[in-house]
């Protein structure tokens, strides 16, 4: 991702967008809950949260196979 966004800088947006549309009942399932209904997120309980909005903009411009 890092080296799609440095030769395609236009796309942080694109792809921030996408992020923004992953609901956040689907983060809150990957984190866990603390006492007190305090939900945190690691990163990587991150990485296990569906990305296929992200994809579907990489795809968009044709950059899967940079």
């Amino acid at each position: 991702m890092a080296d799609v966004l440095s030769k395609k800088p236009e796309l942080f947006k694109k792809v921030w967008l996408a992020l923004n549309e992953i609901k956040s009942e689907v983060l809150m399932g990957e984190g866990r809950v603390y006492g007190g209904g305090l939900h945190k997120l690691e990163p990587k309980e991150l990485g296990l949260a569906p990305a296929n909005q992200i994809f579907e903009v990489l795809s968009q411009h044709q950059v899967m196979d940079l």
